[in-house]
């Protein structure tokens, strides 16, 4: 039971989804066989016992930096950054070594992404990175006109983009929003185009897709939703 001015610490362990922004709260019932008037409520200290070191990602850019994501170890964070053109680019930090690696770079090795890109998920082992992009010079020949759902193996530098590579045509509408298993095999996204699966069934309005890696090279793509409509 506590007493009047008694101070008591709670050790407070907490996981939280790396999408859940905002504040936290922690209700607290304090039961005893006593009043406390409002002068003499005891005093409530949190500590997290996962206390760690903060630090910046990028400690001497100006520029803005948002949306990570980080393996599981911690040690490799990707995240969105906006150049000095205003464009948003995608970047990977290995938070050991110190090195950057920029992802979004054009097919012919002369710059940068020419239009934004977008929500970087990175897997759990830290060997792949998804993310969208509105950019038409990460791959050669990217004429469709849409954003566009890309896949980096950190392992080969190499980036590739969710297409039908049956019949090598390009999505006829735009992806977004994809995310990934634990070494980057599998890949979900969401996408409008109807000629992305590599059965050549079409599909109708906002479909979810599974791109399947595990065999290696490009891939295969399915729809997983009824392909049927919104």
């Amino acid at each position: 039971n506590l007493l009047p001015n008694e101070t008591i610490t709670f050790d407070w362990v907490q996981q939280l989804p790396d999408n859940y922004e905002g504040d936290y709260y922690l209700l607290v019932n304090i039961t005893g066989s006593g009043d406390f008037a409002l002068e003499n409520t005891p005093v409530i200290t949190l500590i997290s016992e996962n206390k760690g070191v903060t630090e910046l990602v990028e400690p001497n850019n100006n520029l803005s930096t948002e949306r990570p994501s980080s393996s599981t170890d911690g040690r490799l964070v990707a995240y969105e950054e906006t150049d000095n053109f205003g464009v948003q680019q995608i970047f990977v930090k290995d938070m050991d070594t110190g090195n950057i690696t920029q992802i979004t770079n054009s097919a012919d090795g002369t710059g940068a992404g020419n239009a934004d890109s977008f929500r970087p998920r990175i897997s759990s082992d830290g060997t792949t990175i998804v993310f969208h992009s509105k950019a038409s010079n990460l791959i050669e020949n990217d004429e469709n006109g849409h954003e566009d759902v890309f896949l980096f193996r950190s392992g080969s530098q190499g980036l590739i983009r969710a297409s039908d590579n049956v019949t090598g045509q390009e999505p006829n509408e735009g992806s977004f929003y994809p995310d990934l298993n634990f070494n980057g095999t599998l890949v979900v996204f969401e996408s409008k185009a109807s000629n992305l699966q590599s059965n050549g069934s079409q599909t109708y309005g906002r479909q979810i897709f599974l791109w399947d890696l595990r065999g290696g090279g490009a891939g295969s793509i399915q729809a997983i939703t009824d392909g049927n409509g919104e």
